[in-house]
């Protein structure tokens, strides 16, 4: 036997026996349950179920694992380290796909480690420049929330990396210095310039503190409200390796692809109204907001139902949406204009309280309007990291894909 042999069923944990020997030279894939949904294409988003294990010809250890957690993962695919990427692009939903990847073609860009800088404790951090995925990792004991682009998750114990291509921003909410590892030139050039830049999505404020861990995957480009412990594979530069037999390691995955999501996937909806708002019809809806002051309170409606599971706490949710804030009647960012959807678990304090208000109940497919007042969004402090101000009424057009 010279490949990891994989058992179980689709969508079960898999059993995987490892041959003995090092792991092969090159890349690896193959696709023993193929599937009949949606090719996984750029721009969209997989939810998945999936193993990684470090493969090194010894120990073979488990590194990672959604069946252990219990919760999809969603990929952003054109966006994953190179490897695990090109295992996934054009498969389809319903597939089981292995990859063995070695670390090498994990690690999207080249890193630079050992320069290091220490934010102001307790207060903002530096901005990840614009220099691609995993620009930055946080070291040591503490505790982050992210304040901009939605784009951060564990990847290990105490340890942070920074997934956008774009800006990042972060608040250090610990009593201790953290040190920084500057993972690229650009990102160290950027913390010297103390660039920032403006993120988006209805994130709840202080939801970082107390994410579990993970060992997850750079590269996600997910803006809004993502879990970031939902998304992306194992981050190759946070895993601890030692050269295998043959001195070659792999990352060995087993993903199962339960659902693609297009990445201008939309609710067939109708034109409607909430609260004095209009939105149009079709994909990427049009909302106009009266030149009015606000309702005083929460307002949400159904314009299309789908026919899909209801959305209930704890479930996985893929989403298109629309946000504009009511005193400018700006539009403050929209996932069809970024070109992809997003994922992210309802009911765990993920999203400001308007989402769930308005979202819980209601069934997969639908589109859902909803007047967001302070109160049940950012309250008196806004969101300036999201180009939200102080007591800023918002409104939302959500297209609920899929709730797994």
């Amino acid at each position: 036997m010279t490949e990891p042999r994989v058992a179980g069923s689709f969508g079960a944990r898999p059993t995987i026996t490892f041959p003995t020997g090092p792991p092969p030279a090159e890349p690896r894939v193959g696709e023993p349950a193929t599937g009949h949904g949606a090719p996984l294409e750029p721009g969209g988003v997989a939810v998945v179920q999936y193993t990684a294990h470090l493969w090194d010809g010894r120990e073979n250890r488990l590194v990672e694992s959604t069946f252990n957690r219990g919760t999809p993962a969603a990929l952003p695919l054109g966006a994953l380290p190179a490897g695990l990427d090109a295992a996934l692009r054009g498969r389809r939903a319903g597939s089981r796909v292995t990859a063995a990847i070695p670390l090498r073609d994990g690690t999207p860009g080249p890193t630079i480690t050992g320069t290091k800088g220490r934010p102001e404790t307790g207060g903002p951090a530096f901005t990840a420049g614009p220099g691609g995925p995993q620009d930055v990792r946080p070291r040591g004991p503490q505790d982050v929330r992210p304040c901009g682009l939605r784009d951060v998750r564990p990847c290990g114990p105490q340890d942070v990396t920074f997934l956008s291509e774009a800006a990042q921003e972060v608040t250090f909410l610990s009593e201790a210095a953290q040190d920084v590892t500057f993972l690229s030139e650009a990102a160290q050039a950027a913390h010297r310039a103390g660039e920032h830049a403006p993120g988006n999505g209805p994130m709840a404020a202080g939801q970082w503190a107390g994410s579990p861990p993970a060992a997850h995957a750079a590269a996600s480009v997910m803006e809004g409200p993502a879990t970031a412990v939902r998304q992306g594979g194992v981050d190759p530069a946070a895993v601890e390796d030692r050269p295998g037999d043959g001195g070659r390691v792999d990352l060995f995955y087993v993903v199962d692809i339960l659902g693609a999501h297009a990445g201008d996937a939309a609710v067939e909806a109708d034109a409607g109204a909430v609260a004095g708002v209009s939105v149009g019809g079709g994909a990427a809806p049009g909302v106009t907001i009266p030149d009015v002051a606000p309702p005083g309170g929460f307002a949400a409606a159904v314009l299309g139902r789908g026919t899909g599971p209801a959305v209930e706490a704890g479930r996985l949710l893929v989403v298109q949406y629309v946000a504009a804030a009511w005193s400018d009647r700006r539009i403050v960012t929209s996932t069809w204009e970024r070109g992809r959807p997003e994922a992210f678990t309802i009911g765990d304090g993920s999203v400001i309280r308007g989402w769930n208000r308005a979202l819980t109940g209601v069934p997969a497919g639908s589109r859902v309007a909803m007047v967001v007042p302070p109160d049940d969004g950012y309250g008196a402090t806004g969101r300036r990291g999201l180009g939200i101000g102080p007591e800023e009424t918002l409104v939302y057009v959500v297209d609920v894909l899929a709730a797994y």
